[in-house]
């Protein structure tokens, strides 16, 4: 046979698979408020009797807590999604802003490597001066733009 504890988690799981927190919140409020009428009721009627009246109220004041509460784990869980999503969409940001930045600063090197080789052909005896550094310059800027430089730092100090 079924123990108490066993009929109690039987009806508790039943009840946590089948409940719907906003219908059941609703029909708790609804009576909260029939209760209260009839508080008053008592008050004015049978003033000896507002003891049970105060319980009841009690009781169904319980239940909402108790179903408020049960609510609380998905909220939270709600609530961390919405963060990480803002978070993802400004980091996303932040790398197109890079990105786009990245290109400007590539466009202004080429221009600037351009400018240099258009000097370095105009020697004062037509020759062409030391192109060391240019022809350094001229291959970091021709690199693809998926090729990603480290500089020392490992990707955990970038993003700190």
């Amino acid at each position: 046979m079924f123990s108490l504890d066993d009929l109690e988690n039987l009806s508790k799981s039943h009840l946590l698979a089948t409940a719907d927190y906003k219908k059941e919140l609703r029909s708790l409020n609804r009576e909260l408020s029939f209760q209260f009428l009839k508080f008053s009721d008592v008050l004015v009627e049978r003033p000896s009797q507002y003891a049970r009246r105060v319980e009841d109220m009690g009781l169904i004041l319980r239940n909402m807590h108790h179903l408020l509460n049960s609510l609380r784990p998905h909220q939270a869980r709600s609530t961390i999604i919405h963060l990480l999503e803002l978070q993802i969409e400004r980091r996303k940001k932040a790398v197109e802003d890079i990105r786009r930045k990245r290109e400007e600063v590539r466009q202004l090197l080429q221009k600037s490597l351009s400018a240099v080789h258009g000097h370095m052909s105009d020697g004062q005896d037509g020759r062409m001066m030391d192109g060391g550094m240019a022809v350094a310059l001229a291959d970091h800027v021709s690199r693809p733009n998926n090729e990603i430089e480290n500089y020392g730092f490992s990707a955990a100090q970038t993003y700190r």
